[in-house]
């Protein structure tokens, strides 16, 4: 494998599990899935310290069990620090409130934590409540290195939303026509520590002209190639024209290390349709707050796809 400015050297064995989901023809049974945001705190850890993180998440549902995936960065002190795992629980709902216990497994590190070969072990519990197809949850956990002396346990905040859907195709009743919205895009912070990154966001939810989106950035330029950053995004979009707030943490190649890697961003764009699937996307990003000195402005520019579905 070849990385600008350095080289990586030697192989490895690769696994993964894949789920598909075929848009094309009406699914047997209809997927039952949670989107939502993940804000947790930390106050027994191995630094002895607060630790807050921010990420978001996203759950398929059977019967009586689930699988989860999440992926978080830490945004006070552990600045650097991501984490991405998933899970493997079981539910049960009792009116407008449902409960969920899992065990977890995943991968961690950065921010000098002290999280040996990476990987991550631990167990959650979760009780929710849900009104129309929105949920807010409260969750209690413990995560811990595998060969490392790395652990925190949480306290976690979730808000997100709950959908049945099915191919677009689909002709069952209760299911309404609706889209998954993804954007790939380049984002570049201007100036003289300026740096440039590739990155992807979701829409987790939206409602009349708001929207509420999941995106993270990777850097590729400027010996920056350890950043990362993970955001919230809050849009209100009138017809091409948007103006967006976005708050997340980033870190990495030198950035906002181990002091807190809070940001905060108020952006304006345009999102242009090309076609009835896709829309070409661009905007003027102003940094209002960082934790620590980060570029002010910068400019973005991406393509959207909207996969269409239908949802109850």
């Amino acid at each position: 494998s070849y990385v600008s400015r350095g080289i990586i050297q030697g192989s490895s064995l690769y696994f993964s599990l894949n789920k598909r989901v075929n848009f094309n023809e009406q699914l047997a049974i209809p997927s039952h899935a949670q989107l939502f945001t993940n804000t947790v705190f930390s106050p027994v850890n191995k630094q002895s310290k607060g630790i807050g993180f921010i990420g978001i998440g996203g759950r398929v549902f059977h019967e009586h069990t689930y699988q989860s995936v999440y992926l978080t960065a830490a945004v006070t002190d552990l600045g650097g620090y991501m984490d991405v795992y998933g899970g493997y629980g079981i539910w049960n709902q009792f009116g407008a409130f449902r409960l969920l216990g899992e065990v977890n497994l995943g991968t961690g590190g950065g921010g000098r934590a002290p999280a040996g070969g990476g990987i991550l072990y631990g167990s959650g519990v979760e009780g929710q409540y849900h009104f129309n197809n929105l949920f807010i949850g409260s969750s209690l956990g413990v995560l811990k290195s595998f060969d490392g002396p790395f652990y925190f346990s949480f306290i976690g905040v979730h808000l997100g939303t709950e959908l049945h859907f099915d191919s677009h195709f689909s002709n069952r009743i209760e299911y309404m026509p609706a889209s998954l919205v993804i954007e790939n895009s380049f984002r570049t912070y201007l100036g003289d520590d300026g740096f440039s990154n590739l990155g992807v966001a979701f829409q987790l939810y939206k409602r009349g002209l708001i929207s509420l989106r999941g995106e993270s950035y990777w850097a590729f330029t400027d010996g920056r190639g350890a950043y990362a950053e993970g955001l919230f995004g809050l849009r209100l979009q009138q017809g091409w024209v948007y103006t967006e707030g976005q708050i997340g943490a980033g870190a990495g190649g030198g950035i906002n290390l181990w002091n807190g890697a809070g940001l905060v961003f108020m952006n304006v764009g345009l999102d242009i349709p090309f076609s009835s699937s896709t829309t070409i996307n661009s905007k003027l990003v102003y940094n209002l707050y960082s934790t620590t000195a980060f570029p002010e402005f910068g400019v973005q520019l991406g393509l959207g796809y909207k996969i269409p579905f239908t949802k109850r």
